[in-house]
């Protein structure tokens, strides 16, 4: 299955890239995508906030659900993967649902024009016709 990952900021998509940042956090209050709804070998296209252009992908290697989970015990053990700042915690610490993807061969990729109308900061299920990876 493919996902469609939306980022804050084009630094974290470079991290991946990079290999500095090899797991990909979701976290929420509901059970959305993708907690339970991405599995190893999955594929997770990747796009800024504000942007209609996905520029990079990688597969998914492992992962991991948590549920009813101490957001600093995550941020303990997995922040060095995450690489995320401390006020994302911050931000996330109300939440029930965590979703740890393990990233795998991350790469650019032909930037595709999309148009997307929710708000939704990951969606699954996500189609292309074209998968070109430089």
């Amino acid at each position: 299955m493919n996902h469609l990952a939306i980022m804050d900021d084009k630094k974290y998509i470079d991290k991946i890239l990079n290999k500095e940042k090899t797991i990909e956090s979701r976290f929420s209050k509901n059970k959305i995508s993708p907690y339970k709804k991405i599995k190893p070998n999955d594929v997770v296209y990747l796009k800024v906030s504000g942007s209609n252009k996905i520029v990079a992908k990688f597969e998914v290697s492992k992962v991991l659900f948590f549920e009813k989970f101490d957001i600093q015990d995550i941020k303990h053990k997995y922040n060095k993967f995450i690489c995320a700042p401390d006020f994302y915690y911050i931000k996330k610490k109300y939440s029930k649902y965590a979703t740890l993807i393990y990233i795998k061969n991350p790469c650019l990729i032909e930037k595709k024009e999309i148009i997307k109308k929710n708000r939704l900061a990951f969606v699954s299920n996500f189609l292309f016709k074209e998968d070109i990876c430089q």
